[in-house]
């Protein structure tokens, strides 16, 4: 976990992985806004730009809709999908963006989303886990469940859960964070 204070900057506090940009994992941008991060698959891409460069620029921010004229502009990457919660729950909002595309789509109610852009029209691969994730989330929340660490702890034995740890993951995509 990384807290920083650049010089000129404002704040911020975010995972970090080793040996990486912080900004594309989960993190707070001090007094302003929260973000979460999911990878997506868009296949055929030649970035211009690496996303985590741009997902750095996202903690000098000052707002989300700053942010989302940031993602907006720096779109020409591979994919990511960004929440960002603005501090009060004035506003939040799902982005999907990267193939040079963004898509934006405000949350009024309990969402889910997984490693497959549900909006963005860029072709894309979609992993068993995500959809299996993605499915069961919709499916606890069309049943009323809404508590966020009882959507993200569910292990559903159906298909590959949400909360993945199993030491025989079947495809390496077991949950770093929740």
């Amino acid at each position: 976990w990384v807290t920083a204070q650049p010089q000129g900057e404002g704040a911020f506090s975010v995972f970090c992985y080793p040996g990486s940009l912080p900004g594309h994992t989960v993190g707070v941008c001090n007094g302003r806004f929260a973000f979460a991060v999911n990878n997506l698959r868009f296949v055929g891409v030649i970035p211009e730009l690496p996303r985590m460069v741009v997902c750095r620029a996202l903690l000098r921010a000052t707002a989300v809709e700053e942010a989302l004229a940031l993602l907006e502009r720096f779109n020409r990457c591979a994919g990511f999908h960004i929440t960002l919660a603005e501090r009060l729950g004035e506003q939040m909002v799902s982005v999907e963006f990267g193939a040079s595309n963004t898509a934006v789509h405000t949350l009024t109610s309990p969402a889910l989303h997984a490693n497959h852009a549900l909006h963005h029209t860029g072709k894309q691969c979609i992993t068993r886990s995500s959809a299996d994730r993605q499915y069961r989330g919709e499916a606890l929340l069309a049943q009323g469940v809404e508590h966020p660490l009882t959507v993200l702890h569910d292990q559903s034995p159906e298909a590959l859960p949400i909360l993945r740890c199993a030491p025989d993951d079947p495809d390496n995509e077991n949950t770093l964070a929740s």
